[in-house]
């Protein structure tokens, strides 16, 4: 019963490179085109032909994805990321006042707060990244002052000679950074504009750990685990959504101020 197991087991994790096999080329001009023996030698060759080809294939995904995602920031400008934002945050405000009304629930206090922080979140991404696709001098100032790229030699490479290979470099960069991390956040915007941001960054940050809590521990506090939680209501969702509300704000009319001063995009 244990052996038919083990065999059991085995024949379910090959069945996705066996049907890879009968759909590839791969056994054509090998000794295997009869067919191969699992656990064979030549059954050893076909897993890691597979795995090659499944690391090309998400490669290949990789890139077509982050091809859609820069066609995305190259199609947008400034004002329609905010324009973005505002929208959204205005129907979930909206919505969260007509579902409270009816019927209150703590869930909802905690889904409505860390959806508004996801919406600050894709913000503030949107912002750094549109910042380094529509202007030349911005994206100057991200190879100049922002970490990883600022005292870094560049060897020039054929990505870099492509059309906008710089831009898709310093993107792609980018795309690693946790946009909830506003301190890291603030410098980076900071290094792009070329001037510091003045925005306090207390008060959202308060929030954002409050966000942190309630997604990963359901609210609880990190390291208390005598069942402390956070006291998330209606009126500390209502005081949220204020703060980030005029967080957004003062990070537009800065970035707006810098635009203006430099006659920039």
């Amino acid at each position: 019963m244990g052996r038919m197991s083990e065999l059991d087991i085995a024949q379910r994790e090959a069945a996705p490179i066996i049907e890879w096999l009968e759909d590839s080329d791969w056994l054509e001009g090998t000794d295997y085109e009869d067919g191969i023996e699992i656990g064979s030698d030549g059954w050893d060759e076909a897993v890691e032909a597979y795995v090659c080809a499944m690391e090309e294939t998400q490669r290949l995904e990789a890139e077509a994805a982050f091809e859609d995602e820069y066609g995305y920031y190259v199609e947008q400008n400034f004002s329609q990321a905010c324009a973005n934002f505002k929208f959204s945050f205005k129907q979930l405000k909206v919505e969260y006042e007509e579902i409270e009304e009816l019927r209150p629930a703590h869930s909802l206090h905690k889904m409505v707060l860390a959806h508004a922080v996801t919406l600050l979140e894709v913000y503030l991404e949107d912002v750094t990244k549109l910042l380094i696709t529509s202007n030349g001098p911005f994206l100057a100032n991200a190879l100049k002052n922002v970490e990883p790229f600022k005292g870094t030699k560049f060897k020039l490479t054929e990505s870099f000679l492509e059309v906008d290979g710089i831009k898709k470099f310093v993107l792609k960069e980018l795309s690693d950074h946790i946009y909830h991390n506003v301190h890291k956040t603030k410098i980076i915007l900071s290094g792009i504009l070329g001037n510091r941001l003045m925005v306090n960054i207390e008060s959202i940050a308060k929030i954002i750990k409050v966000r942190h809590d309630i997604v990963h521990r359901n609210g609880r506090r990190k390291g208390d685990y005598d069942g402390e939680y956070n006291h998330v209501d209606n009126s500390y969702v209502n005081s949220s959504l204020k703060t980030i509300d005029m967080f957004v704000g003062s990070i537009q009319s800065e970035i707006e101020s810098v635009i203006e001063m430099n006659k920039l995009m």
